[in-house]
């Protein structure tokens, strides 16, 4: 089974470097540390001991030590974001890459990517899987934590041969993490970490190692000058996702960070600084913020489910260091990884700057709701083009 599973991830990531514009960092040669010291003239200078080779994070695209690399594959958690559960949300602080997306009736769940999964915290509350954020992650074959999955998940879990890599069985009930609640609805008290998931692959005799060919995004090359956008004035911004779910983004000048708030619609209140329960109420903040635009029909008969039309591709924004630029994003099948490419020439890559991503796919039926620019002085995209 492990030969017939490895040469399937081949096959697979061979499709991958024919079907998309190369999004690899490990086309980087592994860069070597050097220091320069001073010879002492008392005494003989003592031989240069090599240092670890460096290689590029697979989801930040930051320099890892060689001996530092997992060499497993990448973890991926849905996370609930029902604006009850806000107050103790777990682990989205320690998250490389974190996508949100709407799911059904104008909420939003998150999908969080962890790097070194033997190393993951607590993370949840854990909830079910849509299709949408399968398709996305499918690519780079991750242990993809969920607690089960709508009709059309499934269809594509079965289709794929998904089943094997997800695991609704590496969370437990944890009661006394939910805070704020006196009685807790049984589905918001899942939760996962490291151990779990490590427990439930060795339990499972998945064969965990994964030696990535390509990074989740095209990242620059570490060690080179941070790119500095075109677009000025990209230091707030409003993302719309339904009339009750809202994320905001204010760029921090000092840590070149945006920091996330959102709406509650619980409470009424806005702008709420979005943070992690599990980290002491760390604020949650990222380098680089995508914003991608797509049609997002109902399928029919799935009690609102939304069928996210990946194959169409669309328009989109990434933001970092306090600028912006257009781009284009294509996905051409479940088993593509996602593109972006400058929205001008419609083929050279985008290059994000090494650093934490957090990735927004919005229903272009909210792209008038979508603002943008200088701290009180967003701008929406209709004034943007009037």
């Amino acid at each position: 089974m492990n030969r017939i599973l490895a040469f399937s991830l081949a096959l697979l990531m061979t499709m991958l470097a024919a079907g998309c514009a190369d999004n690899s960092s490990s086309s980087v040669p592994p860069v070597e540390s050097s220091s320069v010291s001073v010879p002492d003239s008392s005494t003989p200078e003592p031989a240069p001991q090599p240092e670890p080779a460096v290689f590029p994070s697979v989801l930040t695209g930051l320099p890892v030590p060689e001996d530092e690399v997992p060499g497993t594959r990448i973890a991926a958690v849905v996370v609930d974001n029902n604006s009850l559960t806000h107050t103790f949300q777990h682990g989205l602080s320690a998250a490389e890459v974190l996508v949100e997306m709407p799911v059904e009736q104008g909420i939003t769940r998150f999908l969080a990517f962890y790097e070194n999964y033997a190393e993951m915290p607590t993370v949840g509350p854990v909830r079910s899987s849509r299709d949408g954020f399968l398709q996305l992650a499918m690519p780079f074959q991750p242990l993809y934590v969920c607690a089960g999955g709508g009709m059309m998940h499934n269809w594509y879990a079965d289709l794929f041969e998904q089943h094997h890599l997800i695991f609704d069985d590496a969370t437990a009930r944890q009661p006394e993490l939910v805070s704020g609640t006196a009685d807790p609805a049984p589905e918001t008290t899942a939760f996962t970490d490291g151990a779990l998931l490590a427990e439930q692959v060795a339990g499972h005799e998945l064969d965990d190692a994964r030696a990535y060919a390509s990074s989740f995004f095209h990242f620059l090359p570490f060690g080179a000058p941070a790119r500095t956008l075109p677009g000025e004035s990209a230091e707030a911004m409003k993302i719309s996702f339904s009339e009750d779910y809202q994320s905001y983004f204010d760029y921090d000048s000092a840590t070149h960070r945006y920091m996330m708030s959102r709406s509650n619609s619980s409470t009424g209140a806005d702008r709420v600084p979005a943070t992690d329960a599990g980290s002491g109420e760390a604020r949650l903040g990222f380098d680089n913020l995508l914003v991608l635009f797509a049609e997002m029909p109902v399928y029919d008969a799935t009690d609102g489910l939304l069928n996210i039309q990946f194959g169409t591709g669309g328009a989109g924004f990434y933001f970092s260091g306090g600028g912006w630029q257009k781009l284009r994003w294509q996905k051409d099948s479940p088993q593509h990884t996602l593109c972006l490419v400058d929205a001008e020439d419609g083929v050279t890559p985008v290059e994000l700057n090494p650093g934490t991503t957090y990735l927004a796919f919005a229903d272009v039926e909210q792209a008038e709701h979508f603002s943008f620019g200088p701290h009180g002085g967003e701008i929406t995209l209709r004034e943007r083009e009037a």
